[in-house]
């Protein structure tokens, strides 16, 4: 992949391949890379060996189809430059497409016998002298390694980065660790001025034809991103379930749950869809598939946390 811009794309891009011995080269073969039909296309090249340039070709516009290129030579360097580039594409949807592109494949074809040449040589042996060998850091380390816990599969909630025995160990932790006081003290701080605020959670909107539209996380609402808005209420369902696993307070699994009740209403409307021009695989709360899924981390987390709350009823989980 070679990422380009505007006014000239992947113009310049030039993929360099170092072969492991030098060989008899009677081919080279592009295709070039696509995604969705948005990305812009290579029209020339030069193909280069050991710096020399060989052969100079247009190409079709022909996204991802392989173009096999006969020259002869030998060498262990192959460059290709891309000398030229087609206009960007519109994409299915009548967008512009990207500046950006390159290659899915390059391939070098040689009829030298490469593996002949490296098959191991007869009655060769190489003898292993410690002196030689430069120390790593982990072969430097003294002393006892402290284990804490053993191993164990994990029964029941929480099951994500903790379990009840990890809580407990923290909990334990918590009486003579000033540090752990501390971070525990201010994260349950902010969550006291969280369970004082709305909830917050974006409600679905429809567009102009009345039906659900996608909402891009770029777009803002009340001075902020939809980008932020989700991102934060996930850390605050995360921070919320971690100060419940500490304090046991009924509180902070309560708004939590009153978080993932909102989300449970509104995500089912929020449509799928991406920013005009951001061309990635498309989603719901945020413009690619990618940020939904990371987003859920934090969330999932917190859920785990509370998940075993008495004020959660099984209708809710």
């Amino acid at each position: 992949m070679l990422f380009g811009c505007p006014p000239d794309g992947i113009k310049g891009g030039r993929i360099d391949i170092r072969l492991i011995v030098p060989v008899d080269i009677k081919a080279v073969e592009v295709a070039s890379y696509d995604y969705h039909g948005t990305c812009i296309q290579p029209k020339a090249i030069d193909i280069s060996i050991d710096g020399k340039m060989m052969k100079h070709v247009e190409l079709a516009n022909k996204p991802e189809q392989p173009t096999r290129i006969p020259l002869e030579a030998h060498g262990q360097s192959v460059s290709v430059l891309i000398t030229e580039c087609y206009p960007p594409q519109t994409t299915p949807d009548g967008k512009p497409g990207s500046f950006s592109g390159g290659w899915s494949r390059v391939r070098v074809f040689a009829t030298t016998d490469v593996a002949d040449m490296l098959k191991p040589v007869d009655k060769y042996n190489v003898a292993v002298v410690p002196d030689n060998i430069a120390p790593t850091s982990g072969s430097a380390v003294t002393g006892e390694v402290k284990v804490v816990g053993q191993p164990r599969m994990t029964v029941g909630h929480p099951c994500t980065l903790w379990d009840n025995e990890d809580i407990a160990h923290y909990k334990e932790m918590l009486k003579t660790s000033k540090e752990l006081q501390a971070q525990v003290a201010g994260l349950q701080k902010s969550c006291d001025i969280r369970i004082s605020q709305p909830v917050g959670v974006p409600p679905p909107l429809k567009g102009p034809d009345g039906n659900w539209r996608h909402i891009s996380d770029m777009e803002q609402l009340n001075g902020r991103s939809y980008n932020a808005i989700h991102n934060q209420l996930a850390l605050d369902i995360a921070n919320l379930g971690t100060v419940y696993a500490f304090t046991g307070e009924a509180k902070y699994a309560d708004f939590a749950k009153k978080i993932l009740l909102a989300y449970a209403d509104a995500y089912p409307n929020y449509a799928v869809g991406a920013r005009p021009g951001f061309n990635h695989a498309p989603s719901k709360a945020f413009d690619q598939v990618l940020s939904d899924a990371t987003w859920i981390i934090p969330a999932a987390r917190g859920y785990d946390l509370i998940h075993e709350s008495p004020t959660i009823t099984p209708d809710e989980r």
